[in-house]
């Protein structure tokens, strides 16, 4: 089996970090993977806000097996699309990325090597989001302590209701 090149893995990153600047963040959003800027952009800008300041939305088709070996596409958000998963693929053999006479095994080869790669991608993203809900819970929690201690047991039965100065409230 085929060791990964980090070599030249090295060598698109310095490369990618070089025609973006050290250190260059975007300057609307603040996104910092040199994959993720357009280079030679003064100010720093990010494909995803690029996208937007054009009118278009901050996605782009992800072909999880490259297109050379299956039709098949999702959108993502572009940097990740750029900065992520992309950059995997680029780490997988010549043979399997450009497949030039269609080899049903190498076409196997990057199905596996798709699945590996988003699949570890969007349990990423899950695991994020996982982190985020079990944080929201803990503040809604806190908001029906508050909730109760001001207003009383079950505050949402008879809440609160501003005086008004309007006749309209009054006919009412």
């Amino acid at each position: 089996m085929r060791e990964r090149d980090s070599a030249a893995a090295w060598r698109r990153r310095t490369r990618a970090q070089r025609r973006a600047g050290v250190g260059a963040a975007c300057a609307s959003c603040g996104e910092s993977r040199p994959f993720a800027l357009i280079s030679g952009r003064v100010p720093s800008c990010c494909y995803a806000c690029d996208r937007i300041a054009h009118g278009r939305p901050p996605y782009e088709d992800e072909h999880p097996f490259l297109r050379r070996n299956s039709d098949l596409s999702f959108p993502v958000p572009i940097n990740d699309h750029r900065a992520v998963l992309s950059v995997r693929q680029y780490e997988w053999p010549r043979e399997t990325r450009e497949n030039p006479d269609g080899d049903p095994f190498l076409a196997s080869a990057a199905r596996y090597r798709g699945l590996h790669n988003d699949g570890e991608y969007l349990l990423s993203r899950v695991l994020a989001m996982l982190a985020d809900c079990a944080q929201e819970a803990e503040r809604l929690e806190q908001l029906s302590a508050l909730m109760r201690r001001k207003y009383g047991a079950q505050w949402w039965c008879e809440a609160p209701r501003e005086k008004s100065d309007r006749k309209t409230d009054r006919k009412r």
